[in-house]
């Protein structure tokens, strides 16, 4: 079982850095970000702390899965940005607002029941590193320990790509019921 918190803490950490290397590598992204902070619901001059808070929150889970000594702290802060995360997209989709969703340097997909999945993924492997985590809190070692970082690297990997592989899924979706409509005409 520590393999699976190992898994769990490097598939939550590559996600979050991700997110925060995203959001603040370029100006552009950045104000970009802002802006869908903005367009949420946060007022114009709180836009900002907002966008370099929640910036802010993603770097210290990365650092906080770091260092051995504030893992489950860094789970901890991981759970909380997820809930909030889930909340603010939960109230934008229920006021029927069309925000783009600026995760992983994203370009428009909307805030949407995917998003709303996709944190609840993130929040089940974070739960679950955190209870693993308090029963093994010494990482392993060895060759299983790096094949295990290679599948947590992936995961994240393909959590990051979520908008996409959603997007493969659509299409490839109804391209099923186009094909259906006409097998029956």
């Amino acid at each position: 079982m520590p393999y699976a918190e190992l898994g769990c803490r490097i598939a939550l950490g590559f996600v979050f850095l991700a997110a925060f290397v995203s959001k603040t590598r370029s100006r552009e992204g950045f104000v970009g970000f802002r802006d869908a902070v903005a367009a949420v619901g946060v007022s114009g001059r709180r836009a900002l702390p907002a966008a370099v808070g929640i910036a802010g929150s993603e770097i210290t889970v990365v650092i906080l899965l770091l260092v051995p000594s504030t893992v489950g702290e860094g789970y901890g802060v991981a759970i909380l940005s997820l809930l909030v995360f889930a909340v603010v997209t939960s109230a934008t989709m229920a006021r029927g607002l069309q925000v783009p969703c600026m995760c992983f340097g994203s370009t428009g997909n909307y805030l949407s029941r995917g998003h709303l999945l996709r944190n609840a993924i993130l929040f089940t492997v974070a739960t679950i590193g955190l209870v693993l985590h308090t029963r093994y809190p010494q990482p392993p070692i060895g060759w299983p320990a790096v094949i295990t970082a290679l599948v947590g690297v992936v995961t994240g990997l393909l959590i990051t790509r979520w908008d996409d592989i959603s997007f493969l899924l659509e299409v490839e979706s109804g391209r099923r019921v186009l094909a259906s409509r006409e097998e029956s005409r």
